[in-house]
């Protein structure tokens, strides 16, 4: 073989190899993920954005909302035409509303009601919000039920005690939801229709260690949450529990020094999380967590910036069907 020609092999082999690899290429994701991000919590300078995984396009949609601010904590709807998020109106009060992505500003749901309503979550049909509601009284919260259609509230759960974080089971029947503040939050759940007491039970607790945030897998066999690393180290790790055995397993990607946070279940196979560990951009960046191996994968290898020298949090995704 003539040296050009072995030259020309070389060159293109050498092209090939430096073509960057697809997204599709790393783990195969084709759906739209929104999540937020801030500089701190306490800085309210939160925006929405909305990441399509088969387009490769991420974008702001909260930058040009007037009536809202400090948009945070959005979740998809099984249409994946719309999101439901909490935010702040312009008098700094907490409210549920609704942006449908042809639209050009989300709506209140709960506007002028002189209580703060936070973290919503639609249940799977997408025709009811389950959200946290503080008490009239002023002492602690309840959880509360939006319809879509009749626009109607019906409180679920009510007690003087904090409650928050609301999830429905994949059925609708019941709500699962956090009890308590700080070291002494407790997994519960209640039922969504004839529950005249309107309490819960309790779901899961460890003594001394925060137990927060619950989601429910795709196939409704699992509850996803974040538990503390124990009494004496608050690390976030993320726990799978077995909604049938009530076993619960600690997934491999859990460290006692850094935080996984914010499970948003993809597949039998992989989760989204927020984590901490060292590395990233910010304070905490998207992670794609491979269940089985704990491998964790910095989402800006899908899209370089989705992860910031902020702090990305609060994902949700939806596959597009």
């Amino acid at each position: 073989m003539s040296k050009i020609k072995i030259f020309t092999c070389l060159l293109l082999a050498t092209l090939v190899l430096a073509q960057p690899v697809s997204a599709k290429a790393a783990t195969e994701l084709s759906g739209k993920m929104v999540f937020h991000n801030y500089s701190s919590y306490d800085a309210e300078d939160s925006k929405l954005y909305v990441y399509d995984f088969s387009l490769m396009k991420l974008k702001c949609i909260s930058k040009n909302w007037k009536e809202v601010k400090n948009p945070m904590n959005a979740r998809l709807r099984k249409d994946g035409k719309a999101i439901v998020f909490m935010g702040q109106t312009r008098q700094g009060e907490w409210d549920i509303f609704e942006y449908t992505f042809s639209k050009s500003k989300p709506v209140n749901l709960t506007k002028g009601n002189g209580l703060d309503d936070e973290d919503p979550k639609y249940n799977v049909k997408g025709n009811k919000i389950v959200f946290k509601q503080s008490n009239p009284s002023g002492k602690g919260s309840r959880i509360v039920q939006y319809d879509c259609k009749s626009k109607k509230q019906t409180v679920l759960i009510k007690g003087s005690t904090e409650k928050s974080m609301p999830f429905y089971s994949n059925d609708g029947k019941k709500v699962y939801y956090v009890e308590g503040t700080g070291k002494n939050m407790t997994l519960m759940v209640g039922n969504t229709t004839g529950n005249k007491k309107k309490t819960g039970t309790v779901l899961y607790k460890k003594a001394g260690v925060q137990s927060y945030y619950p989601i429910a897998s795709k196939d409704g066999k699992y509850l996803y949450f974040s538990r503390g690393y124990n009494s004496k180290n608050r690390a976030d790790q993320i726990i799978r529990y077995d909604l049938k055995t009530g076993k619960t397993t600690s997934l491999k990607c859990n460290s006692k020094g850094y935080d996984c946070s914010d499970a948003c279940p993809i597949s039998s196979d992989y989760i989204i999380i927020s984590s901490s560990k060292s590395g990233g951009k910010g304070g905490y960046d998207l992670y794609l967590v491979n269940i089985q191996t704990g491998k964790m994968t910095n989402l800006n290898k899908y899209q370089k910036k989705i992860n910031t020298s902020l702090e990305e949090l609060g994902c949700d995704y939806l596959e597009i069907k």
